[in-house]
């Protein structure tokens, strides 16, 4: 049990009421002591365990963490992310963007108007909410909450990240982003002086996704009157201008440290955008941004669609107790996959179960459809050979239809226990024959066996 579990249940936390109730009812300050003291809970709980060849780094988006601020839509993606951790993950290494966010200084806060106020405890609530979403797995094992850590700018990620002195230029990327995406003001609200808008055509940075950013008018970032109107806007004025060129560099910061993050964790990084095989792509000498994503789009999705509706727990509890299967089946998965890869072809999940789950899944079906007409048949002929005299008697109505007459019949107590015995012998035979089947465990888990 990790500490930060226990002290959730200890304050019942667990209780969603309970914690809304205080998170928005409580002073800033409060709130802030509270973030100091999770702090060190998660300080407290972390550790890196030993390389093995299923520890994950999510990007923000995947884990729930980052993405679209409502509180719904992150825990939709942290459910999602949560399955796949709990049926194929050992060790996976999550980040929070408030609670350890070196970022968010603790003590400076005191301008805060109402409205900061709102959007902070908002923003808590939707952590608090993400971090109960992995809770089995936390206290399990399998998740870990990174602390606080030290970040860099993005010219010293290069130089701590790839130890070199010549930075990677990433104006090609930023071209290629100029050049394909559309910015729509969509909102001005006057009194706040808040501009909302659009990038279309972004797919490469949010999958299937526009990109939604608010624009607040500074003193050193003054609006025209044509940034107020609604509308596609000119990507040349400065302001969308520098908009984009803002957005690409903080993409790249992010990749960098996601970069850094699973070097630092022996862990491998989980995404669902383009842009982060683009980036560490480019970490690697690799200039071509065409060639980066169509080498990207070539690489599996673990997503696992087709198992979101199982629950973690038992996900949990049935790989413990077929650890052996459990392993077999993800060492299997992942050489079918490779495989695939080789044909230089997009690999989609529906590919995968189609040309490799759903045919091991029927052929486990079959066979255990067979071991129980089999166990049934030999059963029934283990008592007609061994009861006879019960057949007979029970079919001329000598005999009566009781256990006692019954286990009189078979040679009392014994005769019972060793027809028992020959039903737990064809029962463990049954279940033998079905766990060399490498898939066993996620069939299992599907079916709710």
């Amino acid at each position: 049990m990790s500490r930060l579990s226990e002290w959730i249940r200890e304050v019942n936390w667990d209780n969603e009421d309970i914690r809304n109730e205080y998170i928005f009812t409580s002073s800033i300050e409060e709130l802030l002591e509270l973030i100091a003291y999770l702090r060190k809970l998660i300080e407290a709980d972390y550790l890196m365990p030993e390389y093995n060849p299923f520890s994950y780094v999510p990007n923000n988006e995947l884990s729930g963490i980052g993405g679209c601020r409502e509180i719904g839509c992150k825990v939709r993606r942290a459910k999602k992310f949560a399955t796949f951790s709990a049926i194929y993950a050992d060790d996976v290494y999550i980040q929070l963007n408030l609670i350890t966010s070196e970022h968010f200084d603790l003590y400076n806060h005191n301008d805060f108007n109402e409205k900061d106020s709102y959007d902070f405890k908002y923003d808590f609530v939707a952590e608090i909410e993400v971090i109960m979403s992995y809770l089995t797995l936390i206290e399990c094992g399998v998740v870990h909450i990174e602390p606080v850590r030290k970040t860099y700018c993005k010219n010293c990620f290069q130089k701590v990240l790839l130890q070199r002195d010549d930075l990677i230029d990433i104006t090609p990327i930023k071209q290629y982003v100029k050049e394909k995406v559309i910015i729509k003001a969509i909102e001005y609200d006057k009194k706040n002086k808040l501009l909302v808008a659009e990038l279309r055509n972004i797919d490469d940075y949010f999958d299937g996704e526009n990109l939604i950013v608010l624009i607040e008018e500074r003193e050193d970032n003054k609006f025209f009157e044509s940034h107020k109107k609604l509308g596609v806007m000119d990507k040349t004025e400065r302001l969308w201008n520098d908009l984009i060129e803002e957005f690409v560099e903080g993409e790249f910061v992010s990749a960098c440290y996601y970069a850094n993050y699973c070097r630092e964790n022996n862990a491998k990084l989980i995404t669902s955008k383009l842009s982060d095989g683009m980036f560490a792509m480019l970490t690697r000498g690799e200039n071509d941004a065409k060639h980066i994503l169509d080498v990207y789009k070539n690489l599996p999705q673990y997503d696992m669609p087709f198992f979101q509706n199982i629950s973690i727990q038992k996900a949990i509890q049935l790989r413990e107790k077929e650890s052996a299967a459990f392993n077999r089946y993800r060492i299997a998965l992942n050489k079918a996959i490779e495989e695939q890869c080789k044909t230089n072809s997009k690999i989609e999940w529906q590919d995968i179960y189609n040309d490799i789950l759903y045919p091991e899944f029927a052929n486990l079906d079959l066979k255990l459809k067979n071991l129980k007409e089999g166990t049934f048949k030999k059963t029934f002929g283990d008592i007609l050979i061994v009861g006879s005299v019960v057949t007979a008697g029970l079919l001329s109505g000598m005999i009566p239809m009781s256990f006692a007459g019954v286990g009189a019949a078979l040679g009392g107590t014994a005769g019972v226990t060793a027809l028992g015995n020959k039903l737990k012998d064809n029962q463990g035979n049954k279940e033998a024959e079905l766990r060399t089947n490498d898939y066993y465990y996620l069939w299992k888990l599907k079916n709710n066996i």
